[in-house]
């Protein structure tokens, strides 16, 4: 499956754990608008394209977890200090 963007509704969550799941497609925006998020578990899917600069809204962010993907490009400068980033 893909990640909808009606995730962003879930504005209290601060952990999510999608690691492999089979999630396939890109990471939507609209998770970055999870000002509460801390945690993002998304290792060991299919998941492609690259890594949002809308990343820089999630100010809670501790943690996220990307390896085991297909996905391109940089890691964005606001997320390299972030624990636990990982390259896919």
């Amino acid at each position: 499956g893909i990640i909808p963007p009606e995730i962003r509704w879930l504005s209290h969550v601060t952990k999510i754990d999608m690691g492999s799941n089979q999630i396939h497609g890109s990471i939507p925006e609209e998770l970055f608008e999870m000002t509460q998020l801390q945690y993002l578990y998304l290792e060991n899917n299919r998941l492609t394209g690259t890594i949002s600069e809308e990343i820089v809204n999630t100010q809670n962010l501790i943690a996220i977890y990307l390896g085991g993907n297909q996905m391109t490009g940089i890691i964005p400068d606001n997320i390299r200090s972030k624990g636990g980033v990982q390259r896919p």
